[in-house]
């Protein structure tokens, strides 16, 4: 995700997920949720600087971010309605697709992956 995310375009349907990249450790994305009354979500993401404030599909969420390791993007996060902690990671595979996981702290996994919009 790193070197590959200049500008990527990914999604099929109604979750489609944007992604400009602006330095090593700096990207915005866009992302139209899941819930059709719910706008699209804007996330401006400075890796390990600052505290993050979003939305997402399970809704708002506050989050730190970091490299986990070259390629995966990992946002430790709490969501603001239960204070409920839950573990995000972007990534792209060797295939191309993007992956946006959801790791509740429970151990429960959901994924989204994307293929790549021309």
């Amino acid at each position: 995700l790193r070197t590959a995310a200049r500008a990527l375009h990914y999604g099929l349907g109604r979750v489609q997920v944007r992604c400009e990249q602006i330095n090593h450790n700096e990207f915005k994305f866009a992302k139209i949720l899941t819930d059709p009354t719910m706008r699209e979500s804007h996330i401006h993401v400075r890796v390990g600087e600052v505290e993050l404030h979003f939305t997402d599909d399970i809704g708002r969420l506050t989050a730190t971010s970091r490299w986990e390791s070259d390629e995966v993007l990992r946002f430790d996060a709490t969501a603001d309605a239960t204070s409920l902690p839950l573990t995000l990671l972007m990534y792209l595979t060797s295939e191309g697709e993007f992956v946006e996981e959801m790791i509740s702290g429970r151990g429960t996994s959901v994924k989204y992956i994307f293929a790549a919009q021309n």
